[in-house]
């Protein structure tokens, strides 16, 4: 039974790995993801910085915590984006102020060695800041899963 299931773990990386081989980094924290648990209140698992048109600040979120059994691959992605509350200094940030970006590999959930689920690669929200005030601002995230459990996570950066 234990070598289906790392069979099966081993295609999942490896497809993983193949979808975004041309960024080998993103594949490499895919694969990073799959051997740590992630509590809920701490889904966000890495913050940076992008400059496209714009100063962005970014949090990288892991869709791991909020998978249950049942819960399919595609649906959880979308339920996740589409029911993001985000807030930047308080203030709530509307949809068209955020960009989002797609890892497009897939995590499996183990527990015990047997594969449980599998859920996407992160999902990572970024947040146009150029024309905050200069100091410390504090981004809030409410996700909740499929089934309603609501966590929240939060990450501070400085303008």
């Amino acid at each position: 039974m234990w070598e289906n299931n790392r069979r099966l773990a081993m295609a999942l990386l490896a497809a993983s790995a193949f979808m975004v081989s041309s960024c080998e980094p993103i594949a490499f924290f895919a694969q990073k993801l799959a051997r740590i648990d992630i509590k809920p209140e701490k889904f966000i698992v890495g913050t940076n910085v992008m400059e496209f048109y714009g100063h962005y600040e970014c949090a990288v979120v892991s869709q791991k915590p909020f998978w249950e059994p049942s819960a399919d691959l595609h649906a959880l992605a979308n339920h996740l984006v589409s029911t993001a509350k985000i807030t930047l200094d308080g203030q709530t940030i509307n949809r068209s102020d955020l960009h989002l970006f797609f890892d497009l590999s897939i995590v499996p959930i183990v527990k015990d060695m047997q594969i449980l689920g599998t859920v996407g690669g992160p999902i990572t929200f970024c947040i146009h800041v150029e024309n905050l005030s200069s100091g410390y601002h504090t981004v809030q995230i409410i996700l909740s899963t499929l089934f309603g459990r609501k966590y929240s996570d939060s990450w501070r950066f400085h303008w």
